[in-house]
C-alpha cells in the first residue's frame, strides 16, 4: 500500500528538482506507477492526486494534450469520491489550457 505513495514522492521531489525536460521520462514512470498503485489498490483520492500532479508536470513540459487526459482521470477520481472543491480545482485547471 506504500508503493504508490512512495512513487508519488519520488515523483514530485524530482520534479522540483529538475526541470522539464530533464529526466523527464524518469520523472513520468514514478507518476505512472503512482497511479498505477492507486487505481490497482483502490484508492481513489489518490489516484486523483497522483494524476492531478502529473497533469501539472506534463502541463509545465508543454504538453497540454497529456495534461488534459490526467486532468480528466483526476476529476473523475475526484467526483467519485465525492470532492467538490478538488473537481472544481482540476476544472479550473483545464480551463487555463484553453487560453
Amino acid at each position: 500500500n506504500f508503493a504508490g505513495k512512495l512513487h508519488l514522492l519520488e515523483a514530485e521531489l524530482s520534479s522540483f528538482m529538475y526541470k522539464p525536460p530533464k529526466k523527464f521520462h524518469e520523472i513520468m514512470a514514478w507518476y505512472e506507477s503512482a497511479i498505477a498503485h492507486a487505481k490497482n489498490s483502490g484508492f481513489i483520492h489518490e489516484h486523483g492526486l497522483a494524476c492531478e500532479k502529473a497533469g501539472l508536470y506534463v502541463k509545465k513540459a508543454g504538453d497540454v494534450q497529456k495534461a488534459m487526459e490526467y486532468f480528466s482521470q483526476a476529476k473523475e477520481s475526484y467526483s467519485a469520491w465525492g470532492s467538490r472543491l478538488k473537481v472544481d480545482f482540476i476544472q479550473n485547471e483545464m480551463n487555463k489550457c484553453h487560453v
